[in-house]
């Protein structure tokens, strides 16, 4: 619909510079009125931009970038991200990315406001830790939240209970404020 209604305002915008002599090449003179002739065609111009660019792109409007802080999500593996990114995209505001725990890091942390780990591993225990010391040295207190959620961040098959395990509960975990709700379900007893 967007489509038709823009080609329908895109002939009316031309034949209006047509009128005005503005699709010719010669010079026009606007006589006593130029100023605001000229605001005019200046802003018949603009639209004119502003519609073949929304015909160029099938009636939908261009994506919109987000500028300001950002919601960042963390998966375990790229996998879940780009599952959450496919399936959430048009659920979620265009604040909030998703991106994955380890691999090759793409995305700009720099404008992150808030971090929610989800469900890291012990695999992903070194990444995870090594992300929040960057990040809270990067934003400082422009950082306001970082959550984790069900973290299992020390496992007795990788990391062992051993020394490794003692000193990723020192540095990271212990330094982490446990949070839990309990709610009834409507099928639990």
């Amino acid at each position: 619909m967007k489509l038709i209604q823009a080609k329908a305002e895109l002939r009316e915008v031309r034949e209006k510079m047509t009128e005005m002599g503005l699709n010719d090449d010669n010079d026009v003179d606007f006589g006593d009125n130029e100023h605001n002739k000229l605001e005019e065609a200046n802003q018949l111009s603009v639209r004119e931009a502003e519609l073949l660019q929304l015909i160029a792109n099938d009636g939908t409007d261009p994506p919109f970038q987000w500028t300001g802080q950002k919601f960042r999500i963390y998966f375990p593996d790229e996998g879940s991200a780009a599952l959450a990114r496919r399936d959430w995209q048009s659920q979620v505001p265009p604040c909030v990315e998703f991106s994955s725990c380890g691999g090759v890091q793409v995305a700009d942390g720099s404008n992150d406001a808030i971090i929610i780990f989800n469900c890291p591993r012990a695999s992903e225990a070194e990444f995870v830790e090594e992300l929040l010391y960057k990040t809270e040295e990067l934003r400082g207190e422009e950082l306001l939240m970082t959550v984790v959620v069900n973290p299992l961040l020390v496992d007795m098959g990788v990391t062992r209970f051993g020394m490794a395990g003692l000193r990723l509960r020192e540095r990271l975990i212990d330094g982490l404020v446990p949070a839990y709700t309990l709610r009834t379900l409507p099928w639990g007893r």
